[in-house]
């Protein structure tokens, strides 16, 4: 929701800048984009321009026909799979719109190579394509496309910003800025100058709301995927994919996965196994 209203603030304001016929029109075709894409039309195409991906090739296709006859083994359907154009910040694999999942390009080549098991690429699938039931599939892309002109000054701030990692203190500054901001906020308000202030404050608040509550809605959806792919009998290849991934939380999300499955082994020396309980604390 932050990065919307940004966004639509952003939109608005571009448009007032345009002369009044061609700011008319491009909002008017915005917003019907908009409903368009939130109706479930145009989601092939789409699917290629919002989530920054292609279409696979013959090969990849023959490559994930054995993973995808085993999603629809499991229930879970065969949907349209997309490659993306690349592997910096992505996931193996995330759902995209309504039908579709977008693989990373090292997926790919881990099946290439045979460094991941067929099984274990099903549970990766299995986990993005239980995203698409766990999370607002529905009007996914319409949210891409709302979100956009956002996501844009902010790609541009990230990219003024990396110029200057080099300097010292100038990652604390950006940690600090919410007092830059309260100083600004002050100062424009002391200067009679209401509308910078609101607009200073509300982009200092989004900077804050819109990273918290996009991590939040990721870990929910992923909460609820997992629990989908433990129970339809891929729990112990997805425990496994996410122990070799060795990312920030893998602890935890192991030990819901394999609780979450019909049938979980639990280790000898565990709780409950005989062994004494012990306190155990984490060294930062």
């Amino acid at each position: 929701m932050p990065g919307i209203i940004l966004s639509v603030a952003l939109t608005l304001v571009v448009t007032a800048a345009l002369p009044a016929p061609v700011g008319e029109l491009v909002l008017v075709a915005h917003v019907l984009l908009v409903v368009v894409l939130a109706s479930g039309r145009l989601e092939a195409p789409s699917v290629l321009v919002l989530g920054g991906a292609r279409r696979t090739t013959v090969g990849e296709e023959r490559l994930l026909a054995p993973i995808t006859q085993q999603l629809h083994n499991h229930g879970f359907g065969a949907p349209h799979l997309v490659v993306f154009r690349g592997d910096l910040r992505r996931a193996a694999a995330e759902p995209r719109g309504r039908r579709s999942v977008a693989v990373a390009p090292r997926l790919l080549r881990w099946l290439h190579r045979q460094q991941v098991s067929t099984d274990v690429a099903a549970a990766i699938l299995a986990q993005a394509a239980a995203g698409l039931q766990a999370g607002p599939a529905r009007f996914d892309l319409a949210v891409r496309l709302l979100t956009a002109p956002g996501a844009l000054v902010l790609a541009m701030f990230q990219r003024i910003a990396a110029s200057f990692t080099r300097v010292p203190g100038a990652l604390g500054l950006w940690r600090v800025r919410a007092v830059f901001g309260a100083v600004a906020v002050v100062q424009c308000l002391q200067q009679q100058q209401a509308t910078v202030a609101v607009t200073t404050g509300a982009l200092v608040a989004v900077s804050y709301s819109s990273p918290a509550c996009a991590r939040a809605w990721r870990r929910r959806v992923e909460v609820a995927a997992d629990r989908l792919v433990a129970t339809a009998g891929l729990g112990e290849q997805l425990a496994f994919a996410v122990r070799s991934a060795d990312e920030p939380g893998c602890v935890g999300r192991v030990h819901r996965i394999l609780a979450a499955a019909p049938t979980s082994v639990q280790e000898p020396g565990c709780p409950g196994a005989g062994g004494r309980r012990r306190t155990l604390h984490l060294v930062r």
